[in-house]
């Protein structure tokens, strides 16, 4: 009785760290950041419904319903963030994007019972390999740079080497 519950509850709190994550990435507006508020709200307040009811089809439903309104306005917030084609911000865009269409179409898939396998763990992954390829890029980027002062620092230093290479 108790790991059923557990296991629901925890479900109903997934919107909680990924509100955590985007609001510290900076990309959540006014209007984004209330809508995620009020699908952690509504996720929290089905985390202790199911802690003392158990689980039950409407709560699932509410939960659909609610993560369906709130990637769509994440969806349409992002999607009206200006960045230049090949930013950092472009890729993680496109990356989310693809992440929200997994998650919506497993909500609504979902809300209709229809029966698919779920498709939001792949939306991740593509959105955490977005997330890593800006990391490793950023990474090449600013080791590169620390290479280039290093060695002009050593040039400055040993003014014969500047001359010689």
């Amino acid at each position: 009785m108790f790991f059923p519950r557990l296991s629901a509850s925890l479900d109903y709190l997934m919107p909680v760290p990924a509100l955590l994550f985007l609001g510290a990435a900076g990309v959540l507006d006014r209007i984004s950041k209330a809508a995620g508020y009020g699908v952690a709200a509504v996720g929290v307040l089905l985390a202790v419904a199911v802690s003392f009811h158990g689980p039950a089809a409407q709560f699932d439903t509410i939960s659909r319903a609610s993560a369906v309104i709130g990637v769509t306005i994440l969806v349409i917030a992002f999607a009206r963030k200006k960045a230049p084609r090949h930013s950092d911000l472009a890729i993680v865009r496109r990356g989310f994007l693809i992440f929200a269409a997994f998650i919506l179409f497993d909500n609504i898939a979902g809300t209709l019972s229809m029966k698919w396998i779920s498709v939001e763990p792949l939306g991740f992954v593509v959105f955490l390999g977005s997330l890593g390829y800006v990391t490793a890029r950023r990474t090449v980027q600013r080791e590169q740079q620390l290479n280039d002062i290093q060695n002009e620092l050593r040039c400055t230093a040993n003014p014969a080497v500047d001359s010689a290479g």
